[in-house]
């Protein structure tokens, strides 16, 4: 599976990509062989885990606080999450989202709603341009080296 960097792609939907990236089995890595562990996943994921936290103002002033997991996608800062995660606009007078990456107690940066695919459940964010050099999830390349049964690891905030 090739990878397209939506920073340098004009006027294609990212979020295509976001959903061809999620629907790729290749998420889930299987049992290690004797070169790497556990541990060594979920190290090389750590930087790409992002726990997102959405405050949501109602008309009526009372606050709504979301939170959930999503995944840096490449250097250029895009993340995707679930949809449920971050609520839709016209709901709301007020949308705060941000986003602390490796920890929930990381530094907060705020997030941007690039693109909404309600249907699959999908959202895809952007961190603004800090200079910070983001680093994407990494994906198997081939999902057919995953044997069948294979344990998993899954990556994320509870």
């Amino acid at each position: 599976m090739r990878f397209v960097d939506t920073t340098r792609t004009k006027d294609v939907l990212p979020i295509i990509v976001a959903f061809l990236l999620l629907s790729n089995p290749a998420w889930v890595f299987s049992q290690p062989s004797n070169q790497q562990s556990w541990n060594a996943i979920r190290d090389a994921n750590a930087d790409s885990v992002v726990f997102i936290t959405v405050t949501a103002t109602l008309a009526n002033g009372l606050e709504e606080k979301r939170t959930g997991t999503g995944f840096l996608l490449n250097s250029g800062g895009f993340v995707i999450t679930d949809n449920h995660v971050v609520p839709a606009n016209e709901q709301y007078k007020d949308l705060k989202l941000v986003g602390a990456v490796h920890s929930r107690y990381a530094f907060p940066y705020p997030l941007t709603v690039v693109q909404r695919e309600p249907n699959l459940d999908l959202v895809l964010l952007k961190f603004p341009e800090t200079g910070v050099k983001w680093r994407g999830v990494t994906i198997c390349d081939d999902s057919n080296k995953i044997p069948v049964a294979s344990r998993f690891l899954v990556l994320g905030f509870p």
